[in-house]
């Protein structure tokens, strides 16, 4: 019998648009790994858009950047670590790359960076990354 993780949570103060797409954020309905039940995470459009198999993580930020938007990282399919911030989505290493690109120099790129690490940190150590991808040498 498959397990039920998440749902989306239906209501109007709990959901956003983007790109004229209704989003609806997730919370969880029991306990695994470190997420305790009735946590509140990301962004979906609909449960096709959440995998309610495994260990899946996902690890949900908000107020990031100067347009004090939401930064939402998780294990991909290839058990590496992708990010979604604003219009970016990517691999980890992707996120760095381009944020030294978009805000090189700036207090932004500081920040951001010391999330990208803080993220590998996060799913290196208390969800085990399976993958090298971003992996500090």
């Amino acid at each position: 019998m498959k397990t039920t993780k998440y749902e989306l949570v239906l209501v109007a103060e709990k959901s956003i648009e983007y790109f004229c797409l209704r989003l609806f954020r997730i919370r969880t309905l029991i306990s695994f790994g470190v997420v305790e039940v009735w946590q509140e995470g990301g962004f979906v459009e609909s449960e096709k858009n959440v995998d309610q198999s495994g260990d899946a993580q996902l690890l949900w930020m908000t107020k990031v950047g100067g347009e004090l938007g939401t930064l939402t990282a998780f294990r991909n399919s290839t058990g590496g670590i992708s990010v979604t911030r604003g219009c970016f989505t990517g691999t980890l290493d992707e996120f760095r790359a381009e944020v030294i690109k978009k805000h090189g120099g700036t207090l932004h790129e500081k920040g951001y960076l010391g999330l990208a690490n803080y993220i590998e940190w996060h799913f290196a150590e208390l969800h085990h990354l399976s993958g090298d991808e971003g992996a500090t040498p």
